[in-house]
Order: C-alpha cells, then structure tokens, then sequence
C-alpha cells in the first residue's frame, strides 16, 4: 500500500511550490502539512486540494488515483447539492421579496385612504362649523 502522506510531500517538492505558499492558500500551519506527509493513509480530500494547487492527479497509483476522482465525485456532488440550495433559498427570497413589494403597495394605498378620509372628516367638520 502506498503511503499518502509521504507520496504527498514528494509531489509537492517535485512541483517546485513552496509549502509555506502551499499552505498560505489552504490555510492550514506548516505543522499541520508536514504532519500530513506522516500519515500513511491520508485523507484523499487533502490530496485534492493540494493537487489542485500543484496540479497533480496522483494517476501513477491507481489505487490513489481512484481514491483521488472518488473524493472530486463527492467534492463535486456537494457543491451541486450547495447549489439546489442556493436555488432554492432564492426562489423564497424572490418571493419574500414580492411580498414585502406587495405589502409596501398596500400600506402605501391605506395611507393615501386615510388622507382621504382626513381631508373628508375635515371638510364635514367645516361644513357643520359653518352651518352653526
């Protein structure tokens, strides 16, 4: 079996990036990658990031490179169920946005009726006033 972390470390210092930058970009410590190359069944998730960082597919091993395209395949069917859900939450902000639309054309004919129906009780009020 191959060993991930180590086979992680070799690529990276084959790509000529420097960890630090490697690092930096994933915003993890320097402890935290170099105690990655210490693990021998490292998690496939890192070595998708950090390939696409180096541009490496791990395609040497197959085992790895399934491993790899395994963890891009769930990667991918997260960001898409992401997705249906920023699609969704925007179907209910149009439509909480249409409502308030609609709710703001309501108050705003309540109040023009209300002004109406001061200038009215107004006009009644000088009316009387004027009979007396």
């Amino acid at each position: 079996m191959v060993h991930k972390g180590k086979l992680l470390e070799e690529k990276i210092r084959k790509s000529g990036k420097s960890i630090q930058d490697l690092c930096k970009q994933l915003d993890i410590s320097r402890t935290t990658m170099y105690r990655w190359f210490t693990i021998p069944d490292l998690n496939p998730k890192y070595l998708r990031q950090v390939g696409e960082l180096i541009g490496e597919t791990f395609s040497e091993d197959p085992d790895v490179a399934m491993e790899v395209r395994e963890e891009i395949v769930q990667y991918i069917a997260s960001d898409a169920r992401c997705y249906e859900l920023l699609k969704e939450r925007n179907k209910y902000l149009e439509m909480y946005h249409k409502a308030q639309q609609d709710l703001n054309r309501k108050n705003d004919e309540l109040l023009s009726l209300y002004k109406e129906n001061s200038n009215l009780n107004r006009k009644i009020n000088e009316l009387l006033a004027a009979r007396k």
